[in-house]
């Protein structure tokens, strides 16, 4: 039974050529399409899940209008961080974190670009990444210290990595790269 079905099916796609690969063609584009959406709904609804406190994180964006247009941008007045915190109280917590870009990381000879952030105090209390070293409690209280990521430093050399500035800030804490967190 299945055999008449497909000769049916072949002498039809022989017989009818040109629609039968505008056919073949469409059904392919749809699904391919559909996989494409499917997959990007998916990683836009996962996005940053691996925090424990992900269904109450939020981002701040201010709304502006300018030459007639409307423009939406994540950068946010240093008041409305303080204002946020005092106005509502149902607001915990809440941190700053700038744009990134790359910094000197230098060890004796070695120097390395890598790019981070500068983060509120809260910051790691609000996020809670795994600490390899260090406690997340008192790692951003100095405003000269920086947490780096075991990735960048490649072992346990921790308080050997300073940026070059003005200040030389102490490593006081190492993070898990996010996926790779430390059990128990």
């Amino acid at each position: 039974m299945i055999r008449n079905y497909l000769i049916v099916t072949l002498r039809n796609l022989l017989k009818n050529k040109i629609y039968s690969i505008i056919n073949i063609a469409g059904l392919s584009i749809g699904i391919t399409c559909s996989i494409l959406i499917l997959r990007w709904v998916n990683d836009e609804l996962s996005y940053d899940k691996f925090h424990p406190k992900y269904d109450r994180l939020y981002q701040l964006w201010v709304n502006s209008e300018y030459d007639h247009t409307v423009n939406t941008w994540r950068s946010v007045p240093e008041p409305a961080y303080e204002a946020l915190k005092s106005a509502h109280a149902y607001i915990k917590n809440t941190t700053l974190v700038d744009w990134g870009g790359d910094h000197l990381l230098a060890a004796g000879d070695n120097r390395i670009y890598k790019r981070g952030h500068y983060v509120g105090e809260e910051f790691l209390t609000m996020f809670e990444f795994p600490l390899v070293h260090g406690n997340a409690a008192d790692v951003l209280n100095d405003a000269s210290s920086i947490v780096i990521s075991e990735e960048t430093v490649y072992g346990n050399i921790f308080p050997a990595f300073c940026p070059d500035h003005r200040h030389d800030p102490d490593v006081q804490g190492g993070i898990c790269q996010p996926g790779q967190f430390l059990e128990g």
